[in-house]
């Protein structure tokens, strides 16, 4: 997991934590042991990369536990959904798990923006400085762009609906 302020986010994108959680339900019954999993990538238990994609399976809430990741139901679901429905409301709440992103599409929704316009935003809600905001920024923007999608608040049906709009609809 990685900080930008006060907030966390995960430096692997949910598609490629679906990807990994895939590799543990169909190659290691659903858990394995960090060590075992590491061997499987090819990468050191140890190193910035495997524990960024160890906080990231995490963080969107495809695997639970520390000495032992074990894919949860809700990543099941992404990883062997029954439809596409299922794949896209799988997709919805892991998305979800992600506070900093929730947060932001509430205040961008599906609009476009200017990196400008999103760099003050995430200033704002994670409290960060400008530098570490730019230094951040096209990651963020990244991981933000991929799961937009998934953000639009269960019952709206217009995913350009204004801010009054969104009053009493729970994000999950």
């Amino acid at each position: 997991m990685a900080k930008i302020g006060e907030s966390e986010f995960p430096e692997i994108g949910l598609e490629e934590s679906i990807e990994l959680g895939k590799i543990i339900a169909l190659e290691f019954s659903g858990e394995v042991s960090r060590m075992g999993l590491a061997r499987s990538l090819g990468m050191s238990e140890r190193g910035g990369a495997f524990s960024a994609r160890i906080g990231a399976l995490k963080m969107w809430g495809v695997s639970i536990g520390r000495s032992r990741g074990r894919v949860t139901r809700d990543g099941l679901r992404a990883i062997r959904p029954v439809s596409e429905e299922e794949a896209e409301r799988a997709r919805s709440t892991l998305a979800r798990n992600v506070s900093l992103f929730v947060e932001m599409y509430k205040r961008l929704k599906s609009e476009p923006y200017t990196p400008e316009r999103f760099a003050v935003l995430l200033e704002e809600l994670s409290g960060a400085d400008r530098r570490e905001v730019a230094r951040r920024l096209s990651l963020i923007d990244r991981l933000f762009g991929e799961v937009r999608p998934f953000l639009v608040p269960e019952g709206t049906e217009n995913a350009n609906a204004t801010a009054e709009d969104y009053s009493g609809v729970q994000f999950r």
